[in-house]
């Protein structure tokens, strides 16, 4: 029995709707909006300075995403190598780039181990990739 076969039949029918995709394409966009908010108040701001209400706008939000990709990928063979392989592969860069500490996000970091996690336990493909990535300073 193979794991798309273990898969909850809910998840297996939210993902034929595209909802992995869907739920990558909005958690980069977010990212990217997030990120951009930074450099703006950086370059005008004082660094100094508390953060306001309007730089905080995504806090949890990330982390909440996080969670539903990683439940999007549990035992989804097809589906995750669809998302995160054959297609543009800058969705496996978002999560990567999320295995470390954010302080308004703070569950986001396990999150995005466990959608590796997850995508490693179905996908020979997306595993090799990843031992063949070098670590950065």
């Amino acid at each position: 029995m193979s794991a798309d076969d273990q898969s909850s039949p809910l998840t297996r029918t939210l993902n034929s709707f595209g909802l992995l995709l869907f739920t990558m394409q909005l958690f980069q966009t977010l990212k990217t909006s997030q990120d951009t908010m930074k450099e703006v108040k950086s370059y005008h701001g004082d660094p100094k300075k508390q953060p306001t209400h309007e730089s905080l706008l995504f806090i949890g939000v990330l982390s909440k995403l996080a969670n539903l990709v990683s439940n999007l990928t549990y035992l989804q063979r097809e589906e995750t190598e669809s998302v995160f392989l054959h297609a543009d592969m800058k969705y496996l860069g978002v999560i990567l780039s999320h295995t470390r500490m954010d302080e308004h996000n703070p569950t986001m970091r396990e999150w995005c181990l466990m959608i590796i996690r997850n995508m490693c336990q179905t996908s020979n493909g997306i595993r090799e990739i990843l031992q063949n990535m070098k670590k950065a300073d």
